[in-house]
Order: C-alpha cells, then structure tokens, then sequence
C-alpha cells in the first residue's frame, strides 16, 4: 500500500514538471516573436551607406526619402580652421520596418577668426568614408606636439560592384586637402582597402593599400599633392 502511494506521487510529481515545462516552451516561444516583432519594426540605421538606386516605385510607403543636417563641428590640431560634415540621412519606410541610412556628403571648413566658410566639394554627390589629419610628431621637447600638414580622405565616388549602394565594397578614391579644405586632389583611385600610412619627417605621405587583390605601397609629396612612387608590394617567398 506504501508502495502504491510512492509511485502515485512520482507520477504526480512528473505530471508537474511536465507541466512545468510545457508553460516554459510557451513562454520562451512568446518571448522569440516579440524579439522577432521588436526587430522587424524598429528603426535601424546603418552609417556609410548610400542609396544610388532610382527611384520607380509607385508605392509611397517603399520611397526612398533623404534629409540633410550638420555634423558636430572639430578642429584641426594646432590651426585656427574648424570643420563640420555634412550628412545625409536615407530612410524607407515599409509597412513591417523603416531603415535609415546615415553618411557624410561634405565638409564645411570654417576659419575661426575670420568667419569664412569653404565647401570641400562643390557638390553632394560621393560618400565621405573618413577623413585624416595628416601630421607627423615633432621632438618631446618641442612646444607644439603636433603639426598637420593636410588632410587625406576616403571617397566612394561610384557604385563600383553595382548593388545600387555606394558603401565601402566600392572602390576607394584617396584625396588630400589643405587644412582650410582648400586644394581637393584625388592622388589614388580602384582602392580596395588603405592599409595604412604615415607621414615622413619630408613632408612625405606614405601610404600601403590594396588594388584588385594586389598589395601597392606609395609616396606623396604632401606639398604638391603628387604621387612620387608607387610598386608592388613583394610577393612571400619571392625575391625582386
């Protein structure tokens, strides 16, 4: 008769955590579509990315809409310019999601003492990756650390790989600036990927990148904004 009990409660007792169980599959599966929901409907945004596609929809709620604001301002080490981008923001709205695509256009460069006020480009056309100081260090001891000679940047100017974006899978453009963004010069162009550089105690930009799965390294002469020497880079294994 014990016995019986025993065995009663164990099948009580798994009949409840089966239960148990059951309610925490519901839940964990309740859970899983409100993420799921919270995903689909929430704005994304994604920076460096810009819209190329024209635009034939019919549907309103499919077009691509695409407003313009300024950037928070920065100024260049050890000059009296001051710089703010300008950037786009792309947004389409669907009736499951609305995404934005946010990018820098432009550069305004500001001379703070005389208030005047220069566009890099003179128009919004290309994609903006990035922009560099260009400086080399000066001795520890010397009173101003750092000083920059120009300006270098990252341009997607087409859409090279034809997916209707310009983002970085497209081919970069590498251009210099003087400080006040004055002088835009395009130096390098095909970029796949810059891989580094730095500037020469000359006054001489050197640079290491990718073009067509091929490694190239480069001199710039920082006060002609001219390419002085550009090679291949060394296969492994195999002498030049």
């Amino acid at each position: 008769m014990e016995e019986s009990k025993f065995f009663k409660w164990i099948w009580r007792f798994n009949g409840i955590m089966i239960s148990l169980a059951g309610v925490a599959v519901i839940l964990a599966t309740f859970v899983g579509v409100i993420i799921v929901a919270f995903e689909l409907t929430q704005d994304r945004t994604v920076h460096n990315v810009v819209h190329v596609e024209e635009q034939i929809e019919s549907d309103d709620s499919e077009k691509i809409e695409e407003s313009w604001k300024f950037g928070h301002m920065s100024v260049i080490s050890d000059s009296h310019y001051a710089v703010v981008p300008l950037n786009s923001l792309q947004g389409r709205n669907s009736a499951s999601y609305s995404k934005s695509l946010s990018s820098t256009r432009n550069y305004l460069f500001m001379d703070t003492t005389s208030n005047r006020k220069q566009w890099l480009l003179p128009h919004n056309d290309y994609l903006l990756l990035s922009r560099e100081s260009l400086s080399h260090s000066s001795p520890l001891d010397a009173p101003v650390a750092v000083t920059v000679s120009a300006l270098m940047y990252e341009v997607i100017k087409q859409d090279s790989n034809k997916d209707e974006q310009l983002s970085s899978a497209d081919m970069q453009t590498i251009a210099l600036s003087n400080i006040d963004g004055s002088n835009y010069t395009e130096v390098l162009s095909n970029i796949d990927i810059v891989l580094g550089s730095t500037v020469t105690a000359d006054n001489q930009l050197f640079i290491v990148y990718q073009r067509q799965n091929v490694g190239y390294s480069a001199t710039i002469d920082l006060t002609h904004f001219k390419v002085t020497n550009e090679s291949e880079l060394p296969q492994a294994g195999i002498e030049n």
